[in-house]
């Protein structure tokens, strides 16, 4: 199938049955400039006139999709190079009626979506990617996950950027899921592109100036982030809201009598690194007692920790 030169990413609702809350935010009048229409019908789904709530059946809302993804039965939006966007910062997501993607003021989970939840930009090397907007100390406001083929699931950050294209990994992805919560969760498609080519990159460099030219525009600088995130190797003690997000990556490249090593990629900077993970509960302690020794070793290995118990190093 040949590339749409002219576009980035379309986003389907990731849930089946009834209308459910990414469904709900995708038929949203705020969100019709983006709108596609599905291009397949299909008489078992069921409508309603709002998202879906609690006392729905948690049985429509299938972790899995269709074997065709499910996108072809429902509308979706599409996201376009030459799209005039209401924010210089790129396509942001966030209950604001200023943002590019409304999403839902109401949901039926505790924490609710901030005013401007999340971007979906490009980074200097021309790579899609998702850059949570909340604070990294904020506890009142949900964060935002991505899950590439389940993993990543339940990760939630806040101030955390995820790499969406330009990877192996990111193109060897079947199904890239946006969560913003357990019932409001995109399937992200990426096209594409070769970020060499010429036509790629004059797209990407004039991406900033498609905005519709209101008082209220938002750029990178007015929400609070220089950039759409940090491609330098983390140090030091991480918490568990900023800690990578490492996951696995194609196959083992080791095994032993005590632990495996993984080959792991790292979302946020790309980097891939060889991880070795205990094998039973019995070698737990023995690989602990060799991660301190580790530790105190600089010279053994200069990189850091990313757990306390799974030391990982870059390859």
């Amino acid at each position: 199938m040949a590339t749409d030169a002219g576009l980035i990413a379309c986003l389907y609702p990731y849930a089946h049955g009834v209308l459910s809350h990414s469904e709900f935010t995708i038929l949203m009048p705020e969100n019709a400039p983006l709108r596609i229409e599905a291009r397949m019908q299909d008489s078992s789904r069921r409508s309603s006139p709002g998202p879906a709530t609690d006392e729905d059946s948690d049985a429509d809302y299938g972790d899995d999709l269709a074997a065709d993804d499910g996108h072809g039965y429902t509308p979706g939006l599409q996201l376009r190079f030459d799209h005039l966007r209401k924010n210089a910062a790129g396509f942001v997501f966030g209950t604001s009626r200023n943002c590019d993607i409304v999403l839902p003021q109401k949901q039926s989970v505790g924490r609710r979506l901030a005013p401007r939840q999340c971007v979906l930009a490009f980074d200097e090397y021309g790579r899609l990617v998702l850059r949570d907007l909340q604070s990294r100390t904020s506890s009142n406001r949900r964060g935002t996950a991505v899950e590439y083929d389940g993993q990543g699931r339940r990760l939630e950050r806040r101030g955390f950027t995820w790499i969406l294209s330009g990877h192996p990994f990111a193109r060897e992805t079947s199904q890239i899921v946006i969560a913003l919560d357990d019932k409001l969760k995109f399937l992200l498609v990426v096209e594409q592109h070769d970020l060499n080519s010429t036509q790629y990159q004059h797209n990407v460099a004039q991406f900033p100036a498609y905005v519709r030219h209101d008082p209220d525009i938002l750029s990178l600088g007015s929400l609070g982030i220089d950039s759409t995130g940090s491609t330098v190797t983390p140090s030091g003690a991480q918490s568990p809201a900023t800690e990578p997000i490492l996951l696995n990556y194609r196959r083992l490249l080791g095994k032993g009598g005590q632990a495996v090593v993984k080959r792991v990629w790292d979302v946020s900077t790309a980097l891939e690194y060889a991880s070795k993970e205990p094998l039973p509960d019995q070698s737990h302690r023995r690989l602990k007692a060799e991660v301190e020794l580790l530790k105190r070793e600089s010279h053994v290995s200069p990189f850091p920790l990313f757990h306390p118990y799974l030391p990982a190093f870059p390859i």
